[in-house]
Parts: C-alpha cells; structure tokens; sequence
C-alpha cells in the first residue's frame, strides 16, 4: 500500500467555483499522514483566496488523507457547534481544528 507522505498543506487559494474545484487533483497531498489546510469560513465567504468547509471536505475526498487540520480559522468558527458542522459532512477521515501551540504526531 502506498503511504503517500507523511503530511501535506495547503494554503491560501482562488479555487472559489466548483468548476475549478471539480479540476482539483491536490498535488503532494494523496494519501498523506496528515493534509494542513486552511478553512477560513464555515460556509460563505467574502473573498475568494479563502477555502470554506465544503470545498475543505471535497478536497479531502481528492486526496484521502489519514487526517485532516483545519487551521487559519476565523472568529465565526467560535459561534458554531464545529464538531456538528463537520459530521454533517460525513469526513472519511479524522479532522482537527488548529489552535496555537498544537502538537500532531505522526
């Protein structure tokens, strides 16, 4: 079985349409330990270079990582049920929500 690497991330971005986001392969990212990505916004989001949870959630079916970190998560993430709002999803991963200091093994 391959591994992939043991993790990848993914940064800011203008992938905003879903034409564009259907194009994704996630380069470097296949099956890696663990995919960093920024989630800005839960659902909408007022400016393209930022991905949102759905468009996480599809690029994490693209690259079937063994785990996924949310990070560069903005203030409305704190007046959520995070937890509620992922499992609506159905991840076929475990997914972390980054907060300063954390430590991730590998």
């Amino acid at each position: 079985m391959d591994r992939g690497r043991e993790s990848s991330q993914l940064g800011q971005t203008e992938a905003d349409s879903a034409p564009t986001m259907s194009k994704c392969r996630v380069p470097g990212c296949s099956r890696s330990a663990l995919f960093i990505t920024e989630c800005s916004f839960v659902h909408n989001k007022p400016v393209d270079i930022h991905v949102n949870l759905p468009e996480v959630m599809f690029l994490v079916r693209k690259a079937e990582p063994r785990r996924v970190m949310l990070t560069h998560l903005y203030s409305e993430w704190d007046e959520i049920d995070a937890t509620k709002e992922i499992a609506a999803f159905q991840p076929p991963c475990e997914v972390l929500l980054a907060f300063d200091g954390m430590v991730v093994d590998l």
